[in-house]
């Protein structure tokens, strides 16, 4: 039996509750869609961790944002009062052997007795930890091995005073190493210190900028070379030698008419030795130095 089909006004009483249902529901999402939208945000608060920080506020608009250094601050040397005296130092030497007979090393060099200046112990162990250094290294180097039957390496040093003053010192030290087959080989090293710090003196202590500087000296070192070289003076040899390459100026040390430049064998002559050197008038260098310093008072810029 086929059930009756309802009429058309009792179909629309049925779908009332449902219609009802669906507009309450449409309703009350545009009400909560209202809320949200209006409604100040809520804060949510958390413990922070052991590290946390707030984190910085930026302007709304693009202004230059102030840069911080990530440099760390610079302690400033200790300065000690030094007298018009000026101190004594005694010839030391630094003496090894190899027990079988293999190599030999002295190395003669400066040393302040204590009492004499207020940084003489620090001084001396930086110099004497540089020759050591070197010992070792040459030891456990070139001098390992004989180069001849029978031969014995050997490493030898001395040292030049250019300059000791109450507040000054300057030494130039030359090494003589004979391990190699060929001629001995002689290399520099010069030791510059403020006695007032204790601290050895670099170039950047004495000039505004230590490369232009050197761009400034080798401007000026042909002419004092070519005078120290006479016949001997080849402009391409010495003009290499003496250009504005950092490396070309590793030995200079103070003295009271100037800064005394040492070449290495070969650099601005064909023969090893002697040893080329000049020296640059301090008032030559006056315009690129630092007007205050350990030297500024050396080279008359201050009293």
């Amino acid at each position: 039996m086929r059930s009756r089909r309802k009429s058309l006004f009792e179909r629309i009483v049925d779908l009332v509750p449902a219609l009802v249902v669906v507009g309450v529901g449409v309703a009350g999402v545009s009400i909560a869609m209202n809320v949200l939208v209006t409604a100040p945000p809520v804060a949510i608060f958390r413990s922070p961790g052991p590290s946390a920080s707030v984190g910085p506020s930026f302007p709304d608009s693009p202004s230059p944002l102030a840069l911080t250094s990530a440099e760390p601050s610079v302690t400033p040397v200790p300065t000690a009062s030094l007298t018009n005296q000026q101190p004594r130092f005694v010839h030391s030497v630094i003496k090894d052997a190899d027990s079988g007979g293999v190599w030999s090393v002295q190395l003669n060099y400066p040393a302040f007795i204590l009492g004499q200046t207020p940084w003489a112990q620090q001084i001396d162990s930086d110099i004497r930890g540089d020759l050591n250094t070197r010992a070792d290294q040459w030891e456990l180097g070139p001098a390992a091995y004989r180069s001849a039957k029978g031969k014995t390496n050997t490493l030898t040093g001395s040292f030049t005073t250019e300059m000791v003053t109450p507040t000054l010192a300057s030494w130039t030290l030359t090494f003589v190493d004979d391990s190699a087959t060929t001629t001995p080989v002689t290399t520099i090293e010069t030791l510059n210190y403020d006695l007032g710090t204790g601290q050895r003196i670099v170039l950047d202590d004495i000039f505004i900028d230590s490369t232009s500087a050197m761009g400034f000296v080798s401007d000026l070192a042909p002419a004092y070379v070519k005078g120290q070289l006479g016949a001997d003076y080849d402009p391409a040899l010495v003009s290499a030698g003496t250009s504005p390459l950092l490396a070309n100026w590793d030995h200079w040390a103070l003295t009271k008419t100037g800064l005394r430049i040492t070449f290495d064998p070969y650099q601005v002559s064909i023969h090893a030795a002697p040893l080329v050197s000049i020296v640059v008038p301090w008032s030559a260098l006056t315009s690129v130095m630092i007007q205050t310093g350990p030297v500024a008072r050396l080279a008359g810029l201050s009293s």
